[in-house]
């Protein structure tokens, strides 16, 4: 069929070839770049998600100092502390609840009941109640770890998806990298059979022409 078609078409046909091979590969290499920023973005939510955790923590364990020392203190600046720490706590749950609502309702949960039993304990101290006081600060101290174990699964559980997250980044890197080293090598070699085959469709003709002339 090759032999039936002009010199000039010939031609056309292997640039077009040559040219439909170049965008495709550039196409396929787009879209992975595409893929792999989208993924990139996700990641650093991840890490910020991870950073609001551990934020929550460390506001946890500042309201949790600031009203132990309220209990024993009775002062008003420990007080004020407290409210201060419990807001950024909420602050960074807010954050963290757009992810994992569940579990951070559960740490609210729990932070309240520490904060009730707490309060109530300085209610006791201040009434001179130290046996009811001790009592209720014990209960406020059970709902604390309650709290810091549900903050450290919620920072795990972020952290594995972190780690799965980068272990699929580095794959479908990989993956596209293999793939596009096999596409480049058979554009290659499909390349030059093509040319091959015009040039040979041209030149065979070309011979003959010269040795009748």
């Amino acid at each position: 069929m090759i032999f039936r078609l002009t010199i000039r078409a010939r031609l056309i046909i292997l640039s077009g070839v040559l040219l439909c091979m170049l965008v495709a590969t550039n196409l396929y290499l787009t879209s992975k770049l595409a893929n792999n920023s989208a993924a990139v973005a996700k990641e650093t939510e991840l890490s910020g998600i991870i950073d609001s955790a551990n934020s929550a923590r460390i506001a946890f364990g500042e309201m949790r100092y600031w009203l132990t020392d309220l209990a024993v203190s009775l002062l008003t600046p420990s007080e004020r502390n407290a409210a201060a720490a419990r807001s950024r706590m909420d602050g960074y749950l807010d954050q963290l609840a757009l992810r994992k609502p569940k579990l951070v309702a559960a740490v609210r949960a729990e932070r309240n009941e520490f904060e009730k039993s707490a309060n109530d304990a300085v209610d006791r101290y201040t009434n001179d109640q130290r046996v009811l006081g001790n009592s209720l600060l014990a209960q406020a101290r059970d709902h604390s770890v309650k709290v810091d174990e549900l903050l450290i699964s919620l920072i795990n559980e972020l952290t594995e998806e972190l780690t799965a997250e980068r272990d699929q980044i580095v794959a479908d890197v990989t993956s596209a990298t293999h793939r596009t080293l096999i596409a480049g090598l058979l554009i290659v070699a499909l390349g030059v059979l093509l040319t091959f085959a015009i040039l040979r469709s041209i030149a065979i003709p070309l011979r003959q022409l010269i040795g009748a002339i």
